[in-house]
């Protein structure tokens, strides 16, 4: 009986052991599939974007860069290269893990609808008007994978606040409003991709860090194809991204923090995109684009530097930057990535107060 005992207590060590090393090789194997998604949609990006160049160049689809003296042409619309780049890392994603692609694939779904309403109006023109209603229904997606009448309002230094009616519309008005936002920061080379890169990284790291890697390797492929844009979009800029690119990155970055809580890291992370967005429209009175209304906000002087307009005008970040004295279109750059990344410092040191565990 003695003997027994001793080999079954040996067996249940052994099995045990053998348990642990499965889940151990698992989560390694888990791991191992969310980089090469990653990496897959980085350079599956850098490829399109590669090609998109000599494409675009040959159809004609280029255009200014009004913040250069010799406004140089430059190929439009890369932003067509996200959805693209995301779908082909979705397939992986299905292929390794078919449970992380249905249960976080509607994120890019998300974006595919913020790449449409992009395309759409980058070839057609739909107007401010139209555009900025069309977006509301860009997060339409998102309720057949989320419950949003099962959310809270986060409120800081407060227990959260159950709004089951008003949540929804809340969800789809923060990721109209997030591309939006995003669409209107793309004012010189590289701040929108810049931004994108910042939010969407530290987004990923916080989910990894509460292990949610399934929604962390979604979000890590938004990263990785905005720091392929960003590298052709960084000054001086290779491509433009248009609003093919800024509405799909804002949508599937709005998505990914409804999914995740971390609608209040949003909000606080987007600040300088919400004020910029806030004075033009405060300023003028209505929503408008005002290369394409001739609302006066900035011009380039004589030395190739940005200046603020002399005179009535709409109002924005830029314009209150250079109204001191005259900026370089790389300094301008530098102080709205700055702007960004003492929000995202912000945002981390402030959503725990949300009751948000982050850590």
């Amino acid at each position: 009986m003695l003997e027994q005992e001793e080999a079954r207590t040996k067996g249940n060590k052994v099995e045990g052991l053998r348990q642990r090393d499965l889940r151990a090789s698992s989560k390694r194997w888990r791991f191992l599939h969310a980089y090469l998604s990653i990496v897959l949609v980085f350079l599956a990006s850098l490829v399109f974007l590669f090609a998109w160049v000599r494409v675009a160049k040959r159809l004609g689809i280029v255009g200014q860069d009004v913040h250069k003296r010799d406004r140089p042409k430059v190929p439009e619309m890369a932003g067509v290269v996200v959805l693209p780049a995301l779908l082909l890392g979705l397939a992986l994603l299905y292929v390794i893990s078919s449970d992380y692609f249905f249960k976080f694939g509607f994120v890019v779904l998300v974006a595919a609808f913020g790449w449409a309403l992009g395309l759409a109006d980058d070839l057609l023109d739909l107007g401010a008007k139209p555009k900025f209603a069309l977006s509301i229904l860009i997060g339409l997606p998102i309720f057949a994978f989320v419950n949003p009448f099962e959310h809270s309002l986060l409120v800081p230094f407060m227990r959260p606040v159950h709004v089951p009616l008003a949540y929804p519309l809340l969800a789809l008005a923060l990721i109209g409003g997030t591309a939006n936002s995003f669409n209107s920061y793309d004012v010189v080379n590289g701040s929108t991709t810049f931004s994108a890169v910042a939010i969407s990284a530290v987004m990923a790291g916080l989910l990894f860090f509460r292990g949610a890697l399934g929604l962390a390797t979604v979000v890590g492929m938004v990263a990785a194809a905005s720091l392929a844009l960003f590298l052709f979009n960084a000054y001086p800029a290779k491509v433009f991204i248009g609003d093919t690119g800024s509405f799909s990155l804002g949508a599937a970055i709005a998505a990914a923090a409804i999914a995740s809580d971390q609608e209040s890291f949003l909000f606080i992370a987007i600040l300088p995109m919400i004020i910029n967005a806030a004075a033009k429209f405060m300023s003028v009175g209505k929503i408008y684009e005002h290369h394409k209304e001739g609302v006066k906000i900035t011009y380039v002087n004589e030395d190739g530097k940005i200046a603020s307009f002399q005179g009535n005008g709409g109002i924005s970040l830029v314009r209150l930057m250079v109204a001191p004295e005259p900026l370089s279109e790389l300094q301008v750059f530098i102080g709205l990535a700055l702007a960004e990344l003492l929000s995202i410092s912000l945002a981390l040191v402030l959503v725990p107060f949300f009751g948000v565990p982050v850590w």
